[in-house]
């Protein structure tokens, strides 16, 4: 079984390494548990989840 929350990681990082970006774990978590939140909101992980994750990546290269 595939825990969510390692999967979101996979595809934060996996964003990050896209975008030539290198984050501390802190900011990886920080901005995986921001997804993480987003989808609850939304109530459906497969509604646009990758903008979800580029929007969330965007925000913190925003706010750091």
């Amino acid at each position: 079984m595939i825990n969510f929350k390692e999967y979101v990681k996979d595809v934060v990082q996996t964003e990050l390494n896209e975008s030539m970006i290198s984050f501390n774990s802190e900011k990886v978590n920080n901005i995986v548990d921001s997804v993480i939140f987003d989808c609850n909101e939304i109530g459906d992980y497969h509604y646009r989840f990758d903008d979800i994750v580029e929007w969330n990546v965007n925000q913190h290269l925003s706010h750091s």
